[in-house]
Order: C-alpha cells, then structure tokens, then sequence
C-alpha cells in the first residue's frame, strides 16, 4: 500500500510530526487519483460560488476535530468536500487542458500505465485484507487536522470514513503498523466510531475547544457560507505567545490567519485569504489603506495585459516613519517632496517580446513644487556610495532629462529641456538570455508634469509617457469585456483590484519551448543506444501536441483588497488555487510507480524509480 511505502522509507530527520502529515497527504492524495478515473465532468448548476456572502444567523457546524481541539490549538486544517474537488476540480483549467483530445493522445500510454499501477495497488490492498473502497472518495467523508508547539506540542489528523467497517478495516492495519515500531513510540493510531486518528503528542484539556475562540468562529462562518471545499487557519496570537510566554498582544496584532479555497460558478478556482485583527490592538499599518479609484482605469490602454488600480497613503507613511524629527537632509525640503504625494495609484503591464513595459503612476499634487526636491534628492542617491558597483565600480543608476521638440513663442520648433528620469541599469546583465532572446529590465522612475509619479520596467515605457500627456483614454482597459466584468464587480471599498491576463505572455514563453521539442524529441530516441530511452518514456514522442493548448483554457486572473474594520482579506480568481492541488496532485501519486527508467547513475546506467513487481520502492 502507497501509504506503507512513504512512512517506510521517510528518513528520521524529518521528524515524527512530518511522517505522520506525509502518511495523511499520501493517504488523501492516493484516493484523489484513483477517483479520477471514475470522475464525471461538468459541474453542477446548484454548485454555491466560493464568494463570501452576506453573514446570516445561521447554526455553526464545525468540521471534524474543531469542536475536540483545545482552544490552545496553533493551526488547523480541513477538507470537507471530496465530491466537489472531484467534480468541480474537473471542469476547472486544469481538467479542461486535460480532457483535450491531442493531450489524450500524448498521453495515452501514461493513462494505461497509470491505470495498471492502480490494479497493482489493489490487489496490494486485497493481499493486505483491504478492499478497493479504500480508493474511491465515497468511502471517506472529510480530513481535518490539528498543530501546536510549545512546553506541550501535538499534532493530530482524523480522516472520517463513511462507515464503521471500513474506519475499523484500517484502524487494524495501521495498527499493526504502529506495533511494528514503524511510526515511532510517540506515534499512535485512535478509532472513535468512523473516525481515524494519527497523532503525536497529547493534547492538553484547557476547559474550552478552538470553536469557543471568537476569531475562529467569525472565520470559519464566512469559511461555511462560502461552501468552500479546502480551509486552513492559523492562531496568530497563540502562536506568538507560545514562540514568546508573557508578548504584549498589541505588539502582535493579529489574531488569526485564515483561508479558503474552491470553485466559482464558472468553473474559476478561487481562494481567499485574511488577516483578523485585535479589537483592542489593530495594526497601525491597517490606517494607511483607502479606497481605491475606478476612475483611473480609464488611464490604462487597452491593449495591456496587466491593469491594477487601487490607494495607499504613501505621505502618511513616510511622515510616521522616515521623516520622524528630520525635515531637511542635505538641503532637500523633506516635508514638501513627501507631502506632495497623494494616495491614489494606478498601472499596467504588457509584454514586449521579452521585455515587460509599463508603469506604476501615484498621484502628486503639486508637481512644480515636489519635482525641485525630487530632483535633488535623486541627485543626493547619485552621489552616495551605495550607487557604485564594487565590481565594477561603474554607477548603478543612470540619470538622463528627456529632450522635447516644442514650439516657442514665435511658433518655431525648438529644443528644451524635459523632465528627469533615473534607470537603475545595475539587473538587465544578471538575466540569462532565452531561446536567444535577451530579456532587458532597466526599472525607471521619473515625475510626469501632469502630477504622476512613474515607476517604470523599462526606459523607453518611461519615457514614451513623459512625451504624451496622461489623460484618460477612450479606448482603454475596460474595452476589454472580462476586465470590465471584472473591475464592475469588485467590492465596495475595495483598496485594490488587479486584473492580470497571462496569455499572451505564456504563449510567448510556449513558443519558445515549442522550439526545442525537436531537439528533445531526437535527445530522447537516440539516448542510450539502439531505440533511447524514448520508447520507455510514458507518453508517445510523435504524438507531441502544440504547447499552446496549455493556455486555450487560461483565463485572466482576478485579484482584489479589502481592508474591513476587522480585517484584511484577498481575494484570489484564477486558472489554480488551493482546492486544485489534491485533484492535480492525485495524478502525479498514480503516475509515480509507473517504472520508467530515466534516472541514471553515475555509470550511466538507468535504474528504476519504482519496480512495478514489488511493493517497495529501490534505490
């Protein structure tokens, strides 16, 4: 049995706690795979988004262990739902570009051999007193687990199986595991009913469960009204004073970490994230977040791959903790450059070959006023130290004014002198070349006359927007529909909302590996003599399908900030999420003892990562 091999040969060194997590994940990612096969596609039209909704006054109910953990507990982790990672996982972007025809194709040979692994695995179960049930989702209900350190730590995870029988069938055979010594003395297997337990350590009764802590029960209600398959939370504060007895909690802050993951409607996978604050204790950080300005999407063309808008108080923060007593360095007007700086910010990005270009744009107020002092503060880095190579001992930074065509007063075309920019030229040399093509990177700021400070990727993005004026556009992001949906539909009071469309770029990326699958092709025929080793590989070498099917079924990335009275939360909408790593790591467990042989050693000779004749792994 897979789970036996694991805990096997997983060396001392990484501890009882990891055998017994990796014991639990292979046991969780065995049953993933194995359901694949049997998996429908398509998702259900009654399936609830992974959104948060509206809080409602309806009963808690706690997943597994929740209610039976200590309120001590540090983490805690849940996956409730294997139907819907099964089904729903499916119609997502990972099982949409599996189901294409031409990677079925490519594939096939693996897929037979990944089935033939699996048989193997059952009658490995059958010879052990195990039925195949033990590799189907239906025989399990849900996993929950439980950490804490400290003078007392413990570590514990249930899997609830769907009957008795079955919980007892394993709770003998792991049990026998745990009399052989294979686990460790402080390892020990538990049966409560349908409930299987794996633990190490004892947790400690302190009169009162995780599910009284009212930061997990405001985080886990908005875990359950989002219906959300995949959950882990984190108690900060405890997790604190465990690391130092007697912390002032207003020094933390915090009092838990939380996040969840799924499906959206469409198919989309999701997580989001949170930071709960101390009522008594907020961040001080939390007061420098406003609300963002949809406005400014109208100043982003339509044609960028990436488009962000949101507001941070940068003024405020350089006044609390740069300026602090010192207004004047060097003869710069320190209070006159920072406050000039407004908290309203906007940017894009969009791949030129392999060069990204575009800018990050934060609002100044005065630019006659700031830019003086902007420049002699630019002035003062340029001669400091810290802007020389040691190796070099070539300038790290290059500043330049941008030379302009006008008309003077007579109507006649001269030259005057524009604004400063400064690109930092010290990283374009570190960046390997690919496929031949060199990737420049010359990070450039500069301040815009029409009141935008810039921070550019590139000299020539910078450059082109201190020729034009920045005004809106009537062609711009929102041209684009998933975009407009999007930045519609993001919440109210949002702090920052990114939409970030990925194709283009990984279609260039593909291109350039599409390149050398020749070169792979002919590599792997003719390695190791008569045939290479490119008959043994698992999937058919002249059935190599174009790399851009990988990205037909990408979709833009959806991202968004929200700062509440009593948290931060993100919100995350893309092609992989969280919920996403059983069903893609699912296959890669049944792929692993297929027996390809395309390790070598230091003779040359291949050697098996798996022998499909056995039941242990060889080195």
């Amino acid at each position: 049995m897979i789970c036996s091999l694991f805990v096997k040969y997983v060396p001392d060194y990484f501890g009882k706690a990891m055998k017994i997590l990796l014991l639990s994940l292979t046991l969780f990612l065995s049953i993933s795979s194995c359901s694949q096969e049997s998996a429908s596609s398509g998702t259900s039209s009654s399936e609830t988004p992974v959104a948060e909704v509206a809080a409602i006054e309806a009963p808690l109910v706690f997943p597994g262990l929740a209610e039976r953990l200590p309120d001590n507990t540090t983490a805690f982790f849940s996956i409730t739902d294997f139907d819907k990672i099964r089904t729903v996982g499916q119609s997502g972007f990972l099982g949409r570009t599996w189901s294409q025809s031409k990677m079925q194709r490519f594939f096939a040979e693996a897929t037979v051999a990944n089935q033939e692994a699996w048989m193997e695995i059952q009658d490995q179960l059958s010879s052990e007193g195990l039925g195949k049930e033990f590799l189907k989702w239906s025989t399990y209900d849900l996993i929950s687990g439980g950490y804490a350190h400290g003078e007392r730590p413990f570590f514990i995870v249930e899997f609830v199986l769907h009957s008795e029988k079955s919980a007892q069938q394993l709770f003998e055979y792991f049990s026998k595991m745990e009399a052989r010594g294979e686990f460790g003395d402080d390892f020990h297997v538990a049966l409560n009913g349908s409930a299987l337990h794996f633990s190490r350590g004892e947790m400690v009764e302190t009169g009162a469960s995780l599910t009284s802590l009212e930061s997990f029960r405001a985080d886990w209600r908005i875990n359950q009204n989002a219906s959300a398959p995949v959950m882990v939370w984190l108690n900060v504060l405890e997790a604190a004073s465990q690391q130092q007895p007697g912390l002032d909690p207003a020094i933390v802050g915090l009092s838990s970490l939380h996040a969840f993951s799924g499906w959206s409607e469409s198919g989309a996978s999701t997580a989001e994230f949170s930071m709960r604050f101390l009522k008594a204790a907020k961040p001080e950080w939390v007061d420098y977040f406003g609300v963002a300005n949809p406005d400014l999407l109208k100043y982003i063309p339509s044609n960028a791959e990436t488009a962000i808008v949101g507001n941070f108080q940068v003024a405020k923060l350089f006044r609390d903790h740069f300026l602090e007593n010192e207004t004047e360095l060097e003869g710069i007007d320190l209070e006159t450059l920072f406050s000039g700086l407004g908290s309203n910010y906007w940017g894009w990005s969009r791949s030129k070959g392999m060069t990204p270009t575009g800018f990050l744009a934060f609002e100044v107020s005065n630019f006659e006023t700031v830019n003086p002092e902007f420049e002699k503060m630019m002035r003062y880095v340029l001669a400091h130290p810290s802007n020389i190579d040691k190796v070099s001992a070539m300038p790290l930074i290059r500043a330049k004014r941008l030379k302009l065509r006008v008309k003077d007063e007579n109507g006649k075309m001269v030259d005057r002198a524009g604004p400063a920019y400064f690109s930092y030229i010290g990283l374009s040399d570190s960046i390997p070349q690919m496929g031949g093509m060199k990737i420049t990177l010359e990070p450039t700021i500069a301040l815009h006359p029409d009141g935008w400070f810039l921070l550019g990727w590139d000299v020539a993005g910078v450059k082109k927007a201190l020729r034009e004026k920045i005004k809106p556009l009537n062609r711009n992001i929102l041209s684009h529909d998933d975009a407009e949906d999007f930045f519609a539909s993001i919440p109210k009071g949002a702090n920052l909302a990114l939409w970030e469309n990925w194709q283009p770029q990984f279609k260039q990326l593909l291109g350039l590996a599409q390149m050398g699958m020749g070169v792979l092709t002919a590599t792997a025929k003719n390695a190791g003599g008569a045939g290479g080793f490119g008959d043994d590989l698992p999937f058919d070498l002249a059935n190599i399908p174009n790399l851009q099917i990988l990205v037909a079924e990408m979709r833009p990335a959806h991202t968004t900030v929200v700062v509440e009275p009593t948290r931060l939360r993100v919100r995350y909408e893309s092609n992989f999420a969280l919920a996403d790593i059983p069903f893609f790591a699912g296959f890669l467990i049944g792929a692993a003892p297929l027996g390809i042989q395309i390790v070598e050693d230091s003779t040359g000779q291949t050697i098996p990562i798996f022998s499909s004749k056995s039941s242990e792994l060889e080195f």
